[in-house]
Formats: structure tokens, C-alpha cells, sequence
């Protein structure tokens, strides 16, 4: 059994990645400042990360706490790609390289933990295998499919749309270790449960999918029609705007709460794991904390 983290060792320094609004990293920054208002500091906030130019990363990181701001790398994954002439960002090995230039910068600020706050990227194991990382996910991680995967795989509002699919009440938010397979590394925390919208539980399956055939052809025709208002995805698609609200609810009332207490509890030793068994306290949590 191994600490996640050892108080004792050094403070939980923490670079935050972020793609788009942010709201996520301003809860982790919020908690650390309230935490050092209380005088309890346990991790650090030390650097902002962002892909995306466009993103609210300079706002949040510059914004007036108190005597706090944080640095902010952007680098814009985007035109990583294209300086070296390829416009395929699925590219595995321009990935690496691109995920090689955060490592090096993180090394240089002393960071021990990444947390990934609405990042909209796969990090390849040269970021998860060297840092701590960890990630908010908006749908419950630690129930497996009959393969054995996460059942609520899926980024933004499709874990929502899969739980509505299976027929399910309620939804969560989870908080997981990052490893190199997508949305499979150990969940530490799971939030309380947000109620499905009752017009969402119904056995209509093609009433709620609208003109597509699957959630993959949603989000394929979404990735064909990148101008699409979510106010036309939402007439188009009743699933999408149903699952759209979930996700809002559980980013309110999930990921603002569980991931920087997730986060606190990390900084504090309060985590351990043993091969994929996670430990609280020194007590095995085969269902995360709640």
C-alpha cells in the first residue's frame, strides 16, 4: 500500500490543466485560498496550463484573489500540430512531443500533481506515468460494462445520455486517477447523486435520439457541424438537451464539491493504493468515497 501522496515528504504542488470556461480550476483555487485563510494549506496551486488560446485560463489565473495569481502556459495544441505540418491531432506520437514540452515545464516548477479541470485531451503516459494526475469525469467510472470497462465512458454530456439510454434515475460525478487508457485509472470519489429528468425516463429510445441512430451519431454529426448552436443540438437531439442539463446540475452540485475536497484529501495522505485497490485512511474503498 502507497501513499498517493506523503504530507510528510513535501507540499502537494499543483499545475491545473484546463480547455475551455474553467470553473473547475476556479474551485481548486478557491479551496486553497480558503484553506489558507484558515491557515491549513495542504497542496499549492503553482501553475496554469491551457491548450486552447481562447480558453478563460489568463482570466482565472490573473484574477484579483487576494494577492494570489497564478502563471498561465498556453500552448495551443492545435498549432503544435500544424508547425509540424500535420492536421491530424489524433497523431500518437506529435501527442508525446506535445505532452514532452508540458513535462519539462512542470519539472521546472517542482510539480508533484496534475489536475486535469476540464481538459478536452488524452495525456499520453509521459505526463500520467510521471506525475500524480488526476481528472473530474461526469459520470459514474467505478460501474463496469460487461466487458469490464467503465460503463459511462464519454466526454460532456454523453455519460449523461448513456445513463439515461440504460434506464437509469440518478447520475455522478466521479474523481479518478489518470492513466494511459482512457477513463480506466482507479476513481477516488464519487459525488451524491443528481435526479434524471423525469421526461428523460422513458423506453422511447428513438424519441430521445430524435434523427440520429446512436450517441456516437450525435456526436459525429456535432464533429461535422462545428458552428451547431446548442439550442439547435437540443431541438435536434432530445437526449442531448436532457443530458446537457444533467451535466450542468452535476458540475454544480458534483464537480465543484468532490474534486477539490478529492484533491485536499490527496495533499493530505489520506489516499493509498495497492495494485488497483484504492485505500482511505488505510481502509480499502471498493466503491470510492462518497
Amino acid at each position: 500500500m502507497k501513499l498517493l501522496h506523503d504530507p510528510q515528504d513535501d507540499l502537494l504542488r499543483v499545475a491545473i490543466f484546463m480547455s475551455g470556461s474553467g470553473s473547475n480550476a476556479e474551485k481548486i483555487i478557491e479551496r486553497y485560498l480558503s484553506d489558507r485563510e484558515a491557515g491549513d494549506i495542504a497542496f499549492e496551486p503553482v501553475l496554469m496550463v491551457t491548450d486552447n488560446p481562447d480558453s478563460n485560463a489568463v482570466h482565472i489565473a490573473t484574477k484579483r484573489y487576494g494577492n494570489f495569481t497564478l502563471p498561465v502556459f498556453t500552448n495551443s495544441i492545435r498549432g503544435f500540430y500544424r508547425t509540424r505540418g500535420i492536421e491530424d491531432i489524433a497523431n500518437e506520437t506529435i501527442r508525446e512531443e506535445y505532452d514532452d514540452v508540458q513535462a519539462g515545464l512542470l519539472r521546472e516548477f517542482g510539480i508533484n500533481c496534475v489536475a486535469l479541470a476540464g481538459y478536452d485531451w488524452k495525456v499520453t503516459p509521459i505526463l500520467c506515468n510521471s506525475f500524480l494526475t488526476t481528472n473530474v469525469h461526469p459520470g459514474r467510472l467505478d460501474v463496469k460494462d460487461e466487458n469490464g470497462k467503465p460503463k459511462y465512458r464519454g466526454l460532456a454530456w454523453v455519460p449523461s445520455a448513456k445513463a439515461i439510454l440504460a434506464g437509469d434515475n440518478e447520475v455522478y460525478t466521479s474523481v479518478h486517477l489518470v492513466t494511459p487508457e482512457l477513463d480506466n485509472g482507479a476513481v477516488i470519489a464519487v459525488s451524491e447523486a443528481q435526479p434524471v429528468p423525469l421526461e428523460a425516463r422513458v423506453d422511447d429510445r428513438k424519441k430521445l435520439l430524435g434523427e440520429a441512430e446512436s450517441l456516437k451519431g450525435i456526436s459525429d454529426f456535432i464533429r461535422k457541424h462545428p458552428s451547431i448552436t446548442k439550442d439547435e443540438l437540443c431541438a435536434l437531439f432530445p437526449i442531448y438537451r436532457l443530458a446537457a442539463d444533467c451535466q450542468k446540475r452535476l458540475k454544480e452540485n458534483g464537480d465543484w464539491l468532490v474534486y477539490p475536497q478529492a484533491i485536499r484529501d490527496v495533499a493530505d495522505g489520506k489516499y493509498a493504493l495497492d495494485g488497483k485497490t484504492v485505500y482511505f485512511d488505510r481502509k480499502p474503498i471498493p466503491a470510492a468515497v462518497r
